[in-house]
């Protein structure tokens, strides 16, 4: 596997549960905006929203039409 939890695979080249379950747990606690252990509708399109943005900011600004 080629990704890891924060401190990558172990030497096996396996992750633990733990570490596979980390990066959905952080996004849910980024989407929990008021902290109360659940993600509204709301909640998910400010999310959602958010990691477009983001998505935008790396990508640049789009091509130029061509003629």
């Amino acid at each position: 596997m080629k990704h890891g939890g924060p401190d990558g695979p172990g030497k096996d080249g396996a992750i633990t549960k733990a570490d596979f379950m980390a990066r959905p747990l952080a996004l849910f606690d980024k989407a929990d905006a008021n902290k109360d252990g659940k993600v509204t509708a709301e909640e998910m399109k400010a999310a959602r929203q958010t990691m477009r943005d983001g998505w935008k900011d790396r990508k640049g600004p789009p091509p130029p039409p061509a003629n």
